[in-house]
């Protein structure tokens, strides 16, 4: 092997063993590149290549906007909160009395079949439109209590301001007992002074339901207005008919503030059975009083408020007392009836309070027939039952 030999032999080992270092390694400005307009980012800057007299070279290069993380947004997933399944878990599961009753409320609406017998509706032309369906919440309404026997005709009277003498004509024609204010049914919802605002549920000696209507939005507050149109209205004075259905001449032994306040919450949960968020809306806007003011309802005073209604001995009130008037304001019977029947339906099931008329109806009074659903005396569920009322309130437990 000659000189020459050798050496290009050694160059060629050089050259294969330390690889040659590239112009564009790394981008600063001044340094040489090996083409022009290529392009590289070093910490945040760009370079480009350019031609400079007759070199290529990087140059100053100018800061790009680093681009902002793509975030996943997060979905917060409802999380049932617990059912409590005896009075004495009330306090401690706030939520899951609201939530419980209306779930098996809804559930039951959606597995249930309707009974709904058949239903006659009358309607003066002068009436305000009101729900355009009367006839859905009436059928959701039967479904909730599918479990329980209902009336075989429903006689519906919507009327406006003016409608008395039409309205009346057709109601004695249906109605052939008389009872509380049966007399008055018709002026007692449209005074014929301008006013016609509310409804009312009737029956007859068949047991057949009555419904009169007060279909004048327009004098009317915007709350009942909302409630004729959501179909909140039928929903409650249909459900009368089936507590009268199935109590009987008995159905007036239960409270006033079962009677109404049950018929309340059937009303809100017929109308929001698809929908927690927009049941507990409206039960908020309801409750806004006793959210604002918790301390003036406490324990003491819902254990009060409750029990006078049994006892017809309301503490420190020289007022009579009889089943619908009292030393309170009226709409408390719907409002605090309503959560009691939250509570009796969360800790067993949606038929709990209609199992109560339905044991009224076999002869039994409110004390028998509540322990016959609960296994426990009123009184024993009371002190259970007002705490946990009350802490809603003080706690601001809304859903």
């Amino acid at each position: 092997m000659n000189k020459k030999t050798i050496i290009f032999l050694l160059i060629l080992s050089l050259t294969t063993f330390y690889p040659q270092i590239s112009s564009n390694a790394t981008a600063k400005a001044g340094a040489a590149c090996t083409k022009a307009g290529i392009t590289s980012v070093v910490v945040g800057k760009k370079f480009t290549c350019i031609k400079s007299g007759k070199k290529l070279v990087w140059n100053k290069g100018v800061m790009v906007a680093n681009p902002s993380p793509t975030t996943t947004p997060t979905v917060s997933k409802f999380a049932p909160p617990t059912i409590p399944k005896s009075f004495p878990e009330l306090e401690g599961n706030l939520s899951g009395i609201i939530y419980g009753a209306w779930l098996k409320g809804s559930n039951q609406i959606a597995s249930g079949s309707s009974s709904l017998g058949k239903v006659q509706i009358f309607s003066s032309p002068s009436s305000d439109p009101g729900n355009p369906d009367p006839i859905l919440p009436l059928r959701l309404t039967s479904q909730l209590y599918s479990n329980f026997s209902q009336p075989k005709n429903v006689y519906v009277i919507e009327m406006n301001d003016g409608d008395g003498p039409w309205a009346q004509q057709i109601f004695n024609k249906y109605s052939d007992v008389v009872y509380g204010n049966v007399k008055d049914a018709i002026s007692q919802i449209c005074s014929g002074k301008g006013a016609c605002r509310g409804a009312a549920a009737y029956r007859n000696s068949a047991w057949d339901g009555i419904l009169v209507m007060g279909k004048f939005p327009g004098k009317s507050n915007a709350e009942d207005t909302k409630r004729l149109q959501l179909g909140m209205t039928y929903s409650h004075e249909y459900y009368h008919t089936v507590q009268w259905f199935n109590g009987r001449n008995n159905s007036y032994n239960a409270p006033t503030w079962l009677l109404e306040g049950s018929a309340n919450w059937v009303g809100n949960v017929v109308t929001f059975h698809t929908s927690y968020e927009d049941f507990v809306q409206w039960r908020t806007m309801e409750l806004r009083e006793q959210y604002q003011k918790p301390t003036n309802f406490n324990a003491a005073w819902v254990e009060e408020f409750l029990n006078s209604f049994i006892t017809k001995k309301p503490a420190n009130s020289k007022m009579e007392f009889d089943y619908y008037n009292g030393p309170y304001t009226r709409y408390y019977q719907y409002l605090f009836g309503g959560m009691v029947t939250e509570i009796l339906i969360s800790i067993k099931s949606s038929d709990s309070v209609m199992n109560i008329y339905k044991y009224l109806g076999e002869g039994k009074s409110f004390d028998d027939a509540f322990k016959s659903e609960f296994g426990t005396s009123w009184a024993d569920a009371l002190p259970y039952i007002s705490r946990a009322i009350a802490a809603q309130f003080s706690k601001q437990v809304k859903s």
